[in-house]
């Protein structure tokens, strides 16, 4: 497969076999999830990746029109398990953009709106979830609503404590 990350500027490393096999590579191309052992550079911002695995996690591995959209999902790609209850629901998403300086909010009306309808199973628990995953997530002062609507965060409904009990230290 070649791939053309002029629009990003990113670069793609290779792995091992293994690494391969487990996804550590994990890419999305159109709707399949794929992942390659080989990445080599042929060009400016082009790769051709090789000995893929293709049709990862339950999607189907299919040709791929030459343009079609292309994704690395590494550690820069948010990542949150959604409460059980959305599975199946159509949730519409905005990507607010922002300069290096986390200023210059982009407006939210200016902003394209992409409808997404999650599969699997979902978590009970997606604070939990997120907590085991060991990457930060900001929620908010405790003393503050939490930014979503009641039930979104796992069935948190109106203001926090100021203080949440997490145990005793032994």
């Amino acid at each position: 497969m070649s791939v053309n990350l002029a629009e990003s500027g990113g670069a793609l490393s290779s792995t091992s076999s293994t690494g391969a096999q487990n996804a550590v590579t994990l890419a999305i191309v159109d709707n399949e999830l794929l992942s390659f052992e080989t990445a080599t550079l042929t060009g400016t911002d082009c790769y051709n990746l090789t000995t893929l695995y293709r049709g990862l996690f339950g999607t189907v591995a299919t040709s791929h029109a030459s343009g079609a959209p292309f994704a690395r999902l590494d550690t820069a790609v948010f990542e949150y398990d959604l409460p059980a209850n959305y599975i199946g629901q159509t949730i519409y998403l905005k990507f607010q953009s922002f300069n290096i300086f986390g200023g210059g909010f982009q407006d939210l009306s200016a902003c394209a709106v992409y409808s997404f309808v999650p599969t699997g199973q979902g978590v009970s628990d997606p604070i939990a979830a997120q907590l085991a995953t060991h990457v930060a997530l900001d929620l908010g002062l405790v003393t503050q609503t939490p930014p979503a609507a009641s039930g979104d965060l796992g069935g948190f409904v109106g203001a926090i404590l100021d203080a949440i009990d997490l145990g005793t230290a032994s």
